[in-house]
């Protein structure tokens, strides 16, 4: 009996903590593409109600530190796996695949519905599906790409550009997602909005267009507090906002564009994907080391980007790992741009923005590049601020948050031990399912041992 004990003991120890057995919180996440860290502080005015309510009955980040490249489609990939894009496989916005003759391309969906893109990374809509939670997700990535060409989350409307300038969409969408929650049985409901991305980019990061269109989604914010007011869910849900990049000015005067085209030999440049922040250049494994010396040398080019073979790309970008990122990485330093003359590339021509994203921002360089994290609810602390917070870290949160187990990521639970109030648990591995099996363990042992003592003749 002695031993049965001890494994009970040691199979609860395993478990690290034992999981609340009421229903954790209904969520809604809801992604602001390129709101920067600092616009709910730069554009406050007289007060923004909607984003106070994090300060003083919720939980923030003094920012988020997305991962490198500072990019949509890598980012919210990011966001939804725990993992850096050399591992979950979304590596840039525009993408070529020598070995299938594919291309990836921000705005031509079919382009990102190929299913092989995305075969390296479970995302949390799937992970969620597969524990019995309903989960929905509004203009979310490519969230219509089925799961090893099967599994589906109960709504998808995947993301699609749309070039709009008011924030109507989000304030319906908003309803609609509550609407989802409390009528529909939605455990869970991500929730995408591109307007402030849009404004950024057309715009600039500091054109009153941008500080209108905060306004506006502060207003949207306010408009969320009442209806979980008025409907009685602001005790049962959870609610993360964040984003997913910040953005910078890149208008003529701002920036200086660089073309490496005139640096290359073109023959051994066999593709370029990308261009402003950085460029992925393919060239053929034996051509490596001489293009990197051709940008290097350039005197063009001079001290304005940095430039690394595949191979030596720092371990601080997590960006070398994966057979999509091409043998020549050239990003541009602040200040400076980079197009590619002459090579076939995608995107096939520049957009002319006044303000862009994808800039280094490792190494607190580039601090344009941070975003914001929030989160309120019943799960979260109130009136907290953390420390900065790593774009991996987001994956771990939502799970530890929604009580499922993680997969295996890069994120750290210790820099979002914070977000949670104290009477939550501390690890996020287990959850009711380990519990149930060790529970079973331990009633089979006890009961093995039961017949065994009963069987024994005394002596």
């Amino acid at each position: 009996m002695r031993r049965v004990l001890l494994l009970a003991t040691v199979l609860w120890a395993s478990t690290g903590v034992l999981p609340s057995t009421t229903p954790a919180p209904d969520m809604l996440v809801i992604m602001l593409d390129g709101f920067r860290w600092d616009y709910h502080v730069i554009y406050a005015g007289d007060g923004l109600p909607g984003f106070d309510k994090f300060a003083t009955s919720g939980v923030r980040a003094k920012y988020l530190n997305p991962a490198f490249p500072t990019n949509s489609f890598p980012n919210w990939h990011t966001i939804a796996t725990g993992l850096y894009p050399e591992s979950h496989g979304i590596v840039s916005n525009y993408m070529y695949d020598q070995e299938r003759q594919s291309e990836f391309s921000l705005m031509q969906m079919e382009t990102t519905s190929d299913p092989s893109w995305w075969s390296d990374a479970e995302p949390l809509w799937i992970t969620t599906t597969k524990n019995h939670l309903d989960t929905a997700l509004i203009l979310w990535s490519r969230c219509d790409v089925a799961w090893r060409d099967e599994l589906l989350p109960r709504y998808c409307k995947p993301y699609e550009f749309v070039l709009s300038e008011t924030t109507s969409d989000f304030s319906s969408n908003v309803n609609r997602a509550l609407d989802m929650i409390q009528n529909d049985g939605y455990k869970l409901v991500m929730l995408y909005e591109g307007v402030v991305d849009t404004i950024g980019h057309y715009h600039g990061p500091t054109s009153p267009e941008l500080a209108f269109i905060v306004k506006g989604v502060d207003a949207v914010l306010q408009q969320l507090w009442q209806e979980l007011e008025a409907r009685g869910m602001m005790n049962t849900t959870n609610v993360v906002v964040l984003s997913d990049h910040g953005m910078t000015g890149t208008a003529p005067d701002q920036v200086e564009t660089v073309d490496l085209g005139a640096c290359l030999g073109m023959q051994r440049v066999l593709y370029v994907t990308e261009l402003g922040s950085f460029v992925n250049i393919m060239v053929a494994p034996e051509d490596t080391q001489q293009v990197v010396e051709e940008v290097r040398t350039c005197p063009e080019v001079e001290d304005k980007v940095i430039v690394y073979s595949k191979k030596d790309i720092p371990e601080r970008y997590h960006y070398r790992a994966h057979r999509l990122i091409n043998q020549v990485l050239v990003i541009a330093k602040q200040g400076y741009a980079i197009k590619v003359s002459g090579a076939r590339q995608l995107p096939r021509q520049a957009t002319e923005y006044v303000g862009d994203h994808g800039y280094d921002n490792t190494e607190g360089q580039n601090p344009d590049m941070r975003g914001l994290l929030f989160a309120h609810g019943p799960t979260f602390a109130s009136g907290v601020e953390t420390d900065v917070v790593e774009q991996v870290d987001v994956y771990g949160l939502l799970c530890r948050a929604l009580d499922i187990s993680c997969h295996p990521n890069n994120g750290s639970m210790e820099r979002v031990d914070a977000f949670f109030s104290s009477d939550q648990p501390e690890v996020t591995t287990p959850n009711r399912v380990i519990f149930l099996a060790v529970f079973t363990l331990i009633v089979a042992a006890l009961i093995l041992n039961s017949f065994g003592a009963g069987g024994r003749k005394s002596t």
